[in-house]
């Protein structure tokens, strides 16, 4: 019998165990980074940065979801502007897409008018479709990307 080969199996075997556990660790470690950057970011109020080389960038989406029940925002949507955009038994990812349309357009509004603050989830929902504005809920959340840095 060769041994050799069953010893490589078990070495690789082990070693791929600790390997698969610094990921499970390194993942863990990378959430709660990429929490501690946006939270500075938020903080600074600057959308991205270059860091070692590489360029931070922090983008917000946003998600809808029913105040109450489903079938009111289905009658909202048929009687709302947008009624030929989402299908009537909606997809939620197609509502929220809708929904991140209407963010950026508050974005621009608020760079054009040179607002003082930050647009908020409720200057997405009043810019909604007045069917829509009772019925959905807007909610922010961030995403981080890291990219190459330009160089000089």
């Amino acid at each position: 019998m060769d041994n050799e080969a069953i010893r490589r199996f078990v070495s690789l075997e082990m070693h791929k165990k600790e390997l698969d556990a610094a990921l499970k660790e390194a993942t863990k470690e990378l959430a709660e980074a990429r929490e501690a950057a946006i939270d500075a970011l938020l903080a600074t109020g600057f959308s991205g940065v270059d860091v070692d080389g590489r360029h931070v960038e922090l983008s917000r989406k946003a998600s809808a979801r029913p105040v109450g029940d489903r079938t009111e925002v289905i009658e909202a949507l048929k009687s709302s502007p947008i009624s030929g955009l989402v299908a009537e038994d909606y997809n939620t990812k197609t509502l929220d897409s809708v929904v991140n349309e209407v963010v950026e357009d508050v974005r621009r509004r608020a760079d054009e008018e040179q607002w003082d603050r930050l647009y908020t989830e409720e200057d997405v929902r009043a810019a909604l479709p007045e069917p829509l504005r009772a019925v959905l809920q807007v909610s922010f959340y961030y995403l981080l990307s890291s990219t190459k840095g330009k160089t000089k």
